[in-house]
């Protein structure tokens, strides 16, 4: 069984028989960094991620640069719920593409959904080119570190220079909430409501966001019109 056969069973979802195939490669190859590799996101995949980090780490010493088996070794590392060096791991990934922006912009998501937006927010502001969706994922890091002032600033540069998902409207409230800022997040959430496709969960929200401001009215009358609650 040769590498391609042991690829095209593993793309084909023939797990069971991609893992042997791999397995009888690194039985004569035993530092084969593709047949490591692939054994250890094959393991991944069926729920094994310590098996798996091990494997892929053993790999990635050998092919250091491979920007796509740093990235599964960090995957693997937080399948087993380790936040922190799965973070450290998701940087590493990133120092082996600084250039692809598409995949910086991946790794930072998952530092921010690991817990950690400074990392994200500081590897963000370096993304060329800025996209409207780039501005938007940097402002969510920069108010995920605290600066919700910075962040206020920023999406309403952003709205005001292009025309923009309503998504963004929806960050500007919610950044200016965080700051009691009640006018504009009123405002911002106001224009995501009629700019955007709202659901119920969407007005529930608007009507939190009323009665934190006070506006208990307000919120009374949003919650009879949609029918909630």
């Amino acid at each position: 069984m040769n590498l391609e056969q042991a690829i095209a069973l593993h793309r084909a979802g023939r797990l069971d028989e991609a893992a042997e195939a791999y397995r009888e490669i690194l039985r004569t190859e035993p530092e084969n960094a593709d047949g490591l590799y692939g054994l250890g996101t094959v393991l991944m995949q069926q729920q094994d991620p310590e098996k798996a980090a091990d494997l892929i780490g053993r790999a990635a010493a050998l092919a250091p640069h491979s920007p796509e088996i740093a990235f599964n070794y960090a995957m693997a590392i937080e399948q087993q719920g380790h936040a922190q060096p799965a973070a450290a791991a998701y940087l590493r990934a990133a120092s082996t593409a600084p250039q692809q922006t598409d995949f910086i912009v991946m790794i930072c998501r998952k530092l921010m959904q690991l817990g950690v937006p400074q990392p994200a927010y500081d590897l963000l502001k370096t993304v060329q080119p800025r996209s409207a969706s780039v501005e938007t994922l940097t402002a969510q890091a920069q108010a995920a570190s605290g600066d919700w002032p910075g962040a206020v600033e920023k999406l309403r540069q952003l709205a005001s220079n292009e025309i923009v998902d309503p998504g963004v409207w929806r960050e500007i409230a919610t950044a200016a909430a965080r700051i009691q800022d009640f006018d504009a997040a009123l405002g911002a959430y106001s224009r995501y409501l009629s700019e955007g496709d709202p659901l119920d969960a969407d007005y529930l929200d608007y009507a939190d966001l009323l009665m934190a401001a006070r506006d208990l009215d307000t919120a009374e009358s949003v919650l009879t019109d949609h029918q909630i609650g």
